[in-house]
Order: C-alpha cells, then sequence, then structure tokens
C-alpha cells in the first residue's frame, strides 16, 4: 500500500519515554494510529496515551479529571472496578527517568557518603598536622599575626589541596565516562549522551571549594585557640593529636559512612546472587530471537498460512531444534492486558478480572522450555479452536487448590463484541518471569495466534544447540528467501533480555562496591592515622610502663582494644544509619530485605578483619617500644 508523506520531523527529534516502553527513540517513519472508537473495546489496555495540560490547566486539574473518567469506567465496566483500575497522571519527565530513579539515587548517597568520608579523613589529618604545627602558630601569633590571617593561611592550603584533587577527579571521571556509558543499564535515560558539560564542573568546583572549607576551617579554627605562654613553654614534641576527640569522632563518622556503604554493597551481592539463582520460567541459552513486521499479508487465513510456512523453513536450518513465535516475550517490557473470569462471570460481571494477554503459535512453550505443569500446549488443529493455556499463577487465582485442565473461563474476543465467550483450558505452564528475573509477573493467559488473526504475532524464537549468536546469518538469509520485503529487528540472542533484566543490578553493584572499598581504604589509613599518633605520642608513657613491669601483649592488647573500640562506635552508628537509609535500598535491591542478616554478618566480618589489619602495626610499634630509648626522648 502507499502511505502520504505528511510532514518531515527533524533531524534531532527524539522520543524520550521509560525503558519499559519499548519504543524506539528515533523512529524512521511514523504512521497515524486509526481507532475506530464506536466499536472498540474499553477493556484491553495496550497504547500508553501522552497529553499536553491545557493553557492555565495544573497537573491536579488533570488527575481530577482522568480520576472521574476512571470512576465512570469502573462504575460502567465491572471488570475494571475488580480489577481496581486507577489511571495516575504523572509528568512525562518523571514517568522518563521513574525506573532509574532509585538507581541514581542510590549512586548520588553513595557518592555523597564517599565524599564525607574523604572529608573527614582530610580534616583529620589537618587536626592532626594542625597540632604538630601548634608552636608555628603560636610563634606567627606571637610576630603579630591576627587570627584571621592565620585561619585564612590554614584554610587557603586546605583549599590548594582540595583543588589539586578536583583536578585529579575530573580527570579520573573523564576517563570512567566511557566505561560507565558502555556498562551502564538501558534504564537511565540518555546515558549515551553523559558528559562532563560546564554544569557538572561547576558542581564539581563548588563541591570542592565547600569540602575545603568543611575540612580546613575547623581544624584551622581550633589551632589557633591555644594559650600563646603554654604554647611557647612546651617543647613542641608532644600533643594530643592522635587522641582528640574531634578526631576520633571524625574517625568513628569514618566508619559509620563506610559500613553504610558496604552494606548497600552487600545487599546488591545478595540480590545478584538471589537473581541467579532464580528460575525465571524459561531457558534462555541457545534460543535466538528477531522480529517481523506485524502483517505478513493482507487476509488473516493467508497470514495464518505465511506463519506457518515460514516457521517450517526456519525449522529446516541446520543446528535448529525448534521454531515459534509469539505477541511478546519475557522480560521485554511489551504488556497487552484483557478481561478474564470463572463462567459465572457471564451473570455476575463482577467477577471478571484483568490478566496478561499473549497471543502464541504452537510450540512456543517447547522452544522457550517453558514447563508444561498440565495438559498440553498448542498445535497447529488449535487455529480455529476456543482454547486457552494459562500460567500457575492465574490458575491458582481462578481455580485454587483444583486442577484447570479441561475447565472453561471467560474471555472477550479482542476483535467483534465485546461479551466474553467460553475457552477451554487445554494447559497450564509455569510463571515466566514479570519486570524481574526473581519474581513471576501478573496471571498471564495464552491465546493462539489466529484468535488474532496472527496480526499480533511478531516475537520469534529458534533453538538451536549451538551458540544462539551463529543464527543469525542463516535466519536473515532464510528469512530474505522467504520475502526480500520483510525486515527483521531486535536481532538477538534471548539471553540479552536477562542480562538487561541483571544489568541496573550489577551496574550498582560494580559502583557501590567501588565506592565502598574506596570507603573503606580511606578508613583504614584514618584509623591507622589516629592510632599512629596515638603511639608516638604516648612514647614515654608506654616506654614508663614497660619499665616498671607492664607485659608487652598488654601494650598491644591496649592500643588494639583503643582501635576496636573506636571501630565499634562507628559500626554501631553505621547500622544504625543503614536501618534508617533502607528506603533508599528497598528500590534498588531484588529477592533480599534491607536487613538481610547474611549481607550485615559477611560485612561485619569483613570490617572486623580490615579494622584489625589496620591496628596491628600501630600496635605492634607499641609493644616493641624500648623503654630506655623512650625515657631518653621524653627527658
Amino acid at each position: 500500500s502507499t502511505a502520504v508523506v505528511a510532514g518531515v520531523l527533524p533531524p534531532a527529534f527524539e522520543v524520550l519515554a521509560p525503558a519499559d516502553a519499548d519504543l524506539a527513540p528515533r523512529p524512521d517513519v511514523w504512521l497515524a494510529l486509526r481507532l475506530d472508537f464506536a466499536q472498540g473495546q474499553r477493556v484491553i489496555a495496550p497504547f500508553r496515551v501522552v497529553g499536553r495540560l491545557a493553557p492555565g490547566a495544573t497537573l491536579t486539574d488533570a488527575q481530577r479529571d482522568v480520576a472521574a473518567l476512571t470512576a465512570d469506567f469502573r462504575a460502567r465496566f465491572p471488570v475494571k472496578n475488580t480489577a481496581d483500575v486507577h489511571v495516575v497522571v504523572a509528568p512525562l519527565r518523571d514517568d522518563v527517568v521513574a525506573a532509574s530513579r532509585p538507581t541514581l539515587v542510590a549512586l548520588v548517597a553513595a557518592v555523597t557518603l564517599v565524599m564525607l568520608v574523604a572529608c573527614a579523613n582530610v580534616a583529620g589529618l589537618i587536626i592532626a598536622r594542625a597540632d604538630r604545627r601548634t608552636r608555628e602558630i603560636a610563634v606567627r601569633a606571637a610576630l603579630g599575626g591576627s587570627r584571621s590571617q592565620v585561619v585564612g593561611f590554614l584554610v587557603a592550603e586546605s583549599l590548594l589541596l582540595v583543588t589539586a584533587a578536583a583536578i585529579v577527579g575530573l580527570a579520573v571521571a573523564a576517563a570512567a565516562l566511557d566505561l560507565v556509558r558502555s556498562h551502564g543499564p538501558a534504564q537511565v535515560p540518555r546515558l549515551a549522551t553523559a558528559a562532563l558539560d560546564p554544569l557538572v564542573v561547576a558542581v564539581a568546583v563548588v563541591t570542592a571549594a565547600l569540602s575545603a572549607l568543611l575540612v580546613g576551617l575547623v581544624p584551622a579554627l581550633k589551632a589557633t585557640r591555644v594559650s600563646l605562654a603554654e604554647t611557647l613553654r612546651r617543647s613542641g614534641r608532644a600533643g594530643a593529636a592522635g587522641r582528640h576527640p574531634l578526631r576520633l569522632g571524625l574517625v568513628a563518622g569514618e566508619v559509620a559512612l563506610s559500613f553504610v556503604l558496604l552494606v548497600a554493597a552487600g545487599l546488591m551481592v545478595r540480590s545478584l546472587v538471589v537473581m541467579q539463582q532464580a528460575d525465571p520460567g524459561f531457558d534462555p541459552e541457545g534460543v535466538y530471537a528477531f522480529a517481523l513486521p506485524q502483517a505478513l499479508a493482507d487476509a488473516p487465513d493467508a497470514r495464518g498460512a505465511r506463519v506457518r510456512a515460514l516457521r517450517e523453513r526456519l525449522s529446516a536450518l541446520p543446528g535448529v531444534l525448534s521454531v515459534s513465535a509469539a505477541s511478546a516475550l519475557p522480560l521485554d517490557g511489551e504488556t497487552f492486558t484483557g478481561p478474564y473470569g470463572p463462567l459465572e462471570g457471564a451473570a455476575r460481571p463482577e467477577l471478571m478480572r484483568q490478566a496478561e494477554h499473549r497471543f502464541v503459535e504452537p510450540g512456543f512453550f517447547h522452544t522457550l522450555r517453558t514447563p508444561v505443569v498440565a495438559g498440553r500446549e498448542f498445535v497447529d488443529s488449535d487455529t480455529t479452536a476456543r482454547v486457552v493455556v494459562i500460567d500457575t499463577t492465574l490458575a491458582e487465582t481462578l481455580f485454587p487448590g483444583q486442577s484447570a485442565v479441561g475447565r472453561q473461563m471467560l474471555i472477550p474476543r479482542v476483535q467483534g463484541a465485546a461479551q466474553p465467550e467460553p475457552f477451554e483450558i487445554v494447559g497450564v505452564v509455569r510463571a515466566q518471569a514479570g519486570e524481574d528475573v526473581v519474581h513471576a509477573g501478573r496471571e498471564t493467559v495464552y491465546l493462539p495466534a489466529a484468535f488474532v488473526g496472527w496480526n499480533r504475532v511478531t516475537q520469534w524464537v529458534v533453538r538451536t544447540g549451538r551458540a544462539a549468536a551463529s543464527l543469525a546469518g542463516p535466519v536473515r538469509a532464510q528469512v530474505a528467501a522467504f520475502d526480500p520485503a520483510l525486515a527483521l529487528g531486535d536481532e538477538r540472542p534471548l539471553v540479552t533480555l536477562v542480562d538487561a533484566a541483571f544489568a541496573p543490578t550489577r551496574f550498582v553493584l560494580a559502583l557501590l562496591s567501588a565506592f565502598g572499598t574506596l570507603a573503606l581504604g580511606l578508613t583504614a589509613v584514618g584509623l591507622y592515622g589516629v592510632l599512629a599518633t596515638a603511639v608516638a605520642e604516648r612514647t614515654v608513657e608506654i616506654g614508663v610502663r614497660v619499665a616498671l613491669g607492664a607485659d608487652r601483649r598488654g601494650v598491644f592488647a591496649l592500643i588494639l582494644r583503643q582501635g576496636l573500640a573506636l571501630a565499634g562506635i562507628g559500626l554501631a552508628a553505621g547500622a544504625a544509619l543503614s536501618v534508617a537509609l533502607s528506603g533508599v535500598l528497598r528500590a534498588t535491591i531484588v529477592g533480599v530485605a534491607p536487613g538481610d542478616p547474611l549481607a550485615l554478618a559477611g560485612v561485619t566480618a569483613l570490617f572486623v578483619l580490615v579494622v584489625v589489619a589496620a591496628c596491628l602495626a600501630p600496635a605492634w610499634r607499641a609493644a616493641r617500644v624500648d623503654p630506655a630509648v623512650a625515657l631518653r626522648a621524653g627527658g
């Protein structure tokens, strides 16, 4: 058929839609949607609706109008009321990022925690350095330096340090951006266009400046609050940096923040393990999938013959075990809901419900290796029969505790009158995965492809005993030989759908693991610094203890207990903070609870090992103090 070109869009025009909308962002051709609203049903929901608010209208006004419309639907169509159908009006921008918002929020929170850990670490080092420079600062004050000048000098040092770090950070970010773009999940909209634009650089510069003030101002103010005479009388070798309350608090804070990050990473690990162990209801290995246009022929009967003919040609390919087609594949995001109900629903329409409707060719479940729990799957003779296959979720909903095979259920025809008709259930199959590989989708009824004249059966699956990708060339050649006008789309091994379901979890896990490891390393450095400084300051005290008969193992245990006590406070605070932030984690983890005991136990054990490792060197050094050397140094 021919069509008139009504308009031409600019080259840069792009459709922004949620990832599960399965819409091409830049289609080559747009076709007008023609619907017969007079004959159309109000119980089928295959379309997405987009609208623009009228001038002066608000989102609240639109939601009120749509709520009134859906209330009328529920009143006039019992199936809508039974299914508790409501329509929520949302800004398109919010809808586009809805699927990726939990991931982005979790990552922003992780970045913030790492920044705070780094700031605490640097602030602790500056406090220690300022304590060691107390005499220098006192001399500056004695020579006429005002407090503001001294504070400005110390803050300027911090600013210089943070500026250098920001430059290095931007360089690392630029280098890592390609990695993030190539491995990021498809659910994050416009990730491929992410770049270090001027706004990002400006935010980084402002953050660096604020960090400089955060890590430099407090230590500077503390360093200038000293007694000039007392400082000049001191030798300058002894201080309290290692036991300074602020520095101890900063290290405890580092432990708490790092623990939160590692708990989040541990929960993502548990999510990934649960997902890998889950049964999605089908076996994607060795299956090659592709899409064909809706109309293989004009007449419905001719379409059916053409589908069967193409199935036979593809089945004859070397290495092909089975071939089938359907209106949608598991995990592909394609949805088509319709009503169903028990036979009593004809007289009591309030018993009707809504389920996912999928149209499949014979051999579909065999090709996907979806177990047939009871009965059988479709055969070619079912073309004109009113038979259906349902999944275990629907069977349990409709016939709890009973066998569904041989029973009848009501389904309205998609085309023609909306009055439901009885269909015989010939088989029950295991429920296939829904939005993720862990949880089954909503109840699903499978109908023969002839039910809609084969025009919705567009997704083809070919199983082989070899690698699925090896079928790409042979399938293209066979389809081209069958009809050169047919254009294949969405060609891919079916396992890519499962990989796409894993992608958000793997992406967040990789980044949280990297951030958590970095934070843990900084925490270990901070804890080591505090204990090493404490040992250096207490060298004389330790020497006296040893000289008076103290056991060296007791000295070792003394320093180790100090480090473990400090870490214990941080771990307790981190556990409380993890509970407080469980809402942020809940939206990103799959199959586990935020308080998963296995994840918490594993992270706690790892943290204790790292803390002990950070404490060992200072404790060992304290235990090896020579009393004579220590007493001479103190004298």
